[in-house]
């Protein structure tokens, strides 16, 4: 495979899946946790957080929490805390042993704080996505069946999973599970209209297509999904992914140029470097696309 085809397919799966659920699991745990109406004792006190210049004793921080949750394991607040704390520590390390272990010991909290708050499936996924990467994938897999069977439509579950059986090497039994999915959805629809995104199914199950090679496939979704809703920025951009690997250079500028002119502040960059990367050498930087009048 070239260099090109594994960055596109690189995107078509790491920028799709959860990142264009409009829903992310860090920024829910990594934003200031509930007020604490608990506090870690004198002995293991922990000092008000510091304005922004200052270092932070994550490890330290992290360490009062677990001294609190020793009092009282099912303290909820002290567990979102924990979790809290952990996850930024992490992204103050290199990957290597030491961040492993940190991210290994995500997992009895964020199993505490899913049983304890099934009505929040953001801790589920977040514990999935855990123990995927630090090779627990079965448990993953497990723990993805687990919210879905409880929340078939459950959109974090649905990607989270098709990216696992991606990894594994088993691109069918995503496109089978996202398939089912949409019927199931459809059908939920016709009791109760819009109650399913269905539309967000399709744009997952055009990206498995697409990482499995199967190109016509993946664009045959896409259309699908423009069709369903063509306000939308996402099937544009992932079938503009598809044509650039076809060398449909134009057809795939178009659609570029579409998706950045109804995508999300967000989102714009990085479409914007897909369309510079199609553009004729001099012209590397195209000008922004009109809004519509």
């Amino acid at each position: 495979m070239n260099n090109r085809r594994r960055w596109i397919l690189a995107i078509i799966t790491g920028f799709g899946f959860l990142s264009f659920v409009g829903f992310s699991v860090l920024p829910l745990l990594l934003a200031p946790a509930h007020p604490s109406s608990i506090s870690p004792s004198p002995a293991a006190s922990v000092a008000p957080s510091p304005a922004p210049t200052q270092p932070v004793n994550l490890a330290a921080e992290a360490q009062a929490w677990e001294d609190v949750l020793r009092r009282d394991p099912h303290n909820v607040i002290a567990l979102e805390n924990l979790i809290q704390t952990r996850l930024q520590l992490l992204t103050q390390m290199a990957p290597g042993p030491e961040s492993l272990k940190v991210e290994r010991s995500l997992i009895p909290p964020l199993q505490e704080l899913a049983q304890l708050q099934p009505q929040e499936p953001a801790y589920q996924v977040l514990l999935a996505q855990t123990q995927e990467r630090v090779g627990e994938r079965d448990q993953a897999a497990e723990t993805y069946q687990a919210i879905l069977k409880a929340q078939p439509d459950n959109l974090q579950a649905l990607a989270g999973f098709a990216e696992l059986l991606l990894h594994q090497q088993r691109p069918e039994a995503a496109i089978a599970m996202l398939q089912k999915a949409i019927k199931q959805g459809e059908a939920a629809n016709q009791a109760q209209a819009n109650s399913v995104n269905v539309n967000m199914i399709r744009v997952y199950l055009g990206q498995v297509y697409a990482a499995d090679h199967q190109d016509q496939a993946a664009i045959n979704t896409f259309d699908e999904a423009i069709k369903a809703q063509p306000e939308d920025f996402r099937p544009l951009f992932m079938k503009a992914q598809v044509l650039a690997l076809e060398h449909k250079t134009d057809e795939a500028r178009a659609l570029y140029a579409a998706a950045l002119a109804l995508a999300p502040a967000q989102y714009k960059d990085q479409i914007q470097a897909a369309l510079a990367a199609l553009m004729p050498p001099g012209n590397a930087h195209p000008s922004p696309t009109p809004s519509p009048s």
